[in-house]
This record gives structure tokens, sequence and C-alpha cells, in this order.
């Protein structure tokens, strides 16, 4: 029953999706009239509209191509495994933090190594400055 409601709930996006496409190709059919008509002097805004509704209209066909798509179809094997957008923006952070780890670890390892330069002069000043004060006992 759950699988039959999914399906009906997918095949009415699937008919929304087509009445939408089919709306943008009257509009960019309509488009393409004014633009050979003589009345539009400016037609750079109508161009630049018909762009738009063609990228819209691409971006529909490649959505209905990944619909249409079976689970195991060669075609679906041969694809990269798809990412949640969550999971991916989870991954880039999870990264990005580990880079900033890396970079904050290296920088400890370089203040440790100060200090330690530090703690040896001040060791080499203390001696000669203990052999400098025993000099004139002698």
């Amino acid at each position: 029953k759950q699988w039959y409601q999914r399906r009906v709930a997918i095949t009415a996006g699937e008919q929304d999706l087509k009445k939408e496409i089919k709306k943008l190709q009257r509009l960019r059919d309509q488009i393409k009239t004014w633009c050979a008509s003589n009345e539009v002097k400016d037609k750079r805004i109508l161009l630049e509209d018909r762009k738009l509704i063609e990228t819209q209209m691409e971006t529909f066909k490649v959505l209905e191509r990944e619909t249409k798509t079976k689970a195991y179809s060669k075609e679906a094997l041969g694809l990269p495994a798809k990412i949640d957008p969550a999971e991916k923006e989870r991954c880039e952070m999870r990264e990005w933090l580990n880079d900033i780890i890396d970079q904050l670890n290296v920088e400890i390892d370089k203040v440790e190594c100060d200090i330690e330069t530090i703690k040896a002069q001040n060791k080499k000043e203390k001696s000669t400055d203990c052999d400098s004060a025993l000099i004139p006992l002698l």
C-alpha cells in the first residue's frame, strides 16, 4: 500500500513537472515570435529571458533522465554514487576541521620547539654565569 502511495505521489510530481515544461516551451515560443517581429525594438531582454527558459528546460531534461534511469541498469551502475547534500556538507566540514587541526598541530610543534630552544639558551647562560662567578674565587 505504501509503495502504491509513493508511486502515485511520484507520478503526480512527474505530471506537475511535465506541465511546467510545457508552459516553458509555450513561453519560449512566444518570446521567439516577439523577437521575430519588428514591433519590439530592444530584444536583448527577450533573448536573456529565452536563455533563462532554455536553461531551466535543460535542467528539467537532466532531472527527467535521472528519474527514468532504472536503479540496476548499466547506466545507473556506471554512474558515481550520489551523495546527500547534508552528507556532502558534513564531509566538507569534517575535511575543513581536519585541516585546521593539522595546522594547529604544526603551530604547537613550532611553539614547543621554540620553548625548548629558549630553555637550552637559558641553561647555557646560567652555566656560563656560574663559571664566571667561580673563576674569581680561584
